[in-house]
């Protein structure tokens, strides 16, 4: 079966990125944005199951400040205070947040607390009041 045969592909490749996202050196060119971005959300490829659990995954606590808020830019995706806390949480790598989550070198990173996420970044954009807050990361 296709799926049996792809699994061990999925779980190699995301094994890559995971290494790749760590690596301080390495340099991503977004080859894969359409893929990965498409206006419509994530790919259906990268919402699928492919045997990864959260608990094997290295966490990581990002915690949002007043500075972050106070600093962050309003409708801008790689400068909004989340952006900005988790840049300084992994030593300013490219972060980028969306409605679909945070991508770091342009690749999706599991997040705890998305509806949270998402509705600060949507009261952030829109001038409601925001407070700090914490998430973890998963890569």
């Amino acid at each position: 079966m296709l799926t049996t045969k792809l699994t061990p592909l999925v779980d190699s490749c995301v094994q890559n990125m995971r290494t790749q996202l760590k690596s301080p050196g390495f340099s991503a060119k977004i080859l894969t944005s359409n893929l990965l971005h498409p206006p419509h959300g994530v790919h259906p490829f990268f919402q699928s199951s492919h045997n990864l659990s959260i608990e094997s995954m290295e966490k990581i606590r990002v915690r949002v400040t007043k500075t972050d808020i106070k600093n962050g830019l309003r409708f801008r995706s790689a400068h909004c205070p989340i952006a900005l806390a988790t840049k300084r949480k992994l030593n300013n790598q490219s972060v980028l947040v969306s409605p679909s989550g945070i991508h770091i070198r342009a690749f999706p990173v599991e997040i705890s607390n998305l509806k949270k996420i998402q509705k600060f970044v949507n009261d952030f954009d829109n001038s409601r009041y925001v407070a700090p807050f914490s998430f973890t990361l998963y890569l």
